[in-house]
C-alpha cells in the first residue's frame, strides 16, 4: 500500500496492490460537471473516484482518490479474494462514490510499455 497528497491540487490517493499503467483499468469517477459532446479528461474536476487494475479478469489492484480511507478495507478484500470482474456495473457497486450529480466511468486497456 501507499498513499500520497498533492499540496497545489488537493487532492489525496490511497493505493493498494498492483498499481500498473500495462493493465487494464476501470475508473469510477465523480466529476465537478456535466461531460459534453467533446469529452476530454483533462477539461474535467475528477473529485472522487475508485480505479481498479485488472489482469486477466481478475482486480489486482486499486487507486482510491479523495476517498478520505474510505474502501480501502474492500479493495484489500477483493484483491486476497482474487475477485473476478462480471461487469463495469458489479465493478462499480464494490465501493461505492459519494452522492454526486455528474459520475464517469472510463474503462482503458492498459499501455504496452516501450522495451
Amino acid at each position: 500500500m501507499f498513499w500520497g497528497e498533492l499540496s497545489v491540487s488537493k487532492a489525496k490517493f490511497d493505493a493498494v496492490g498492483v498499481v500498473d499503467s500495462t493493465l487494464r483499468t476501470v475508473g469510477f469517477w465523480n466529476i465537478g460537471d456535466a461531460p459534453d459532446s467533446k469529452f476530454s479528461t483533462s477539461s474535467h474536476d475528477f473529485k472522487e473516484g475508485v480505479v481498479w487494475y485488472i489482469r486477466g479478469g481478475i482486480i489486482v489492484g486499486a487507486l482510491l482518490w479523495n476517498m478520505q480511507g474510505k474502501g480501502i478495507k474492500k479493495a484489500r478484500e477483493l484483491i486476497g479474494s482474487k475477485f473476478a470482474v462480471q461487469s463495469t456495473q458489479t465493478l462499480g457497486e464494490q465501493v461505492p462514490l459519494p452522492p454526486s450529480d455528474f459520475r464517469l466511468v472510463l474503462d482503458e486497456e492498459g499501455v504496452a510499455s516501450e522495451e
